[in-house]
């Protein structure tokens, strides 16, 4: 008989047999996507401890934050993490070419960062009080 469903969700429907196996699955294993000092690129990586780590994506450092995750991760009892390492490339810009002028872009740091830039919400939000 199927379950009733009455929400979203995952439903398990149980069907009678002669055998009752329930297989278990690792519910603790964490995945840290972020840049780090080096490593492989786009491929996840399994670590097992906070050393590995250190010897395949690099050591702690500011620039890259995912490394401290990584660390608080592995200080509150986590045994295994997969790493994916992303990297930003900036290319150059395109030559120029028929048609309409490109929009002008911000400066690096002066939307994200809240250095005074016009379209900031944290700009807004203060020239409104």
């Amino acid at each position: 008989m199927p379950a009733s469903v009455t929400y979203p969700g995952v439903y398990v429907e149980e069907i009678k047999s002669g055998v009752h196996t329930i297989t278990g699955v690792a519910t603790s294993i964490a995945a840290f996507v972020g840049s780090a000092e080096r490593g492989p690129v786009n491929d996840p990586i399994t670590v097992n401890s906070l050393a590995e780590f250190g010897r395949g994506f690099g050591e702690l450092s500011l620039d890259h934050s995912m490394s401290f995750a990584v660390k608080d991760f592995f200080l509150n009892g986590g045994n295994h993490a997969l790493i994916v390492r992303l990297v930003h490339v900036i290319l150059p810009p395109p030559a120029p070419g028929p048609g309409p002028a490109p929009a002008p872009v911000a400066p690096q740091g002066s939307c994200c960062r809240c250095r005074g830039c016009s379209g900031c919400l944290a700009n807004r939000s203060s020239r409104s009080q």
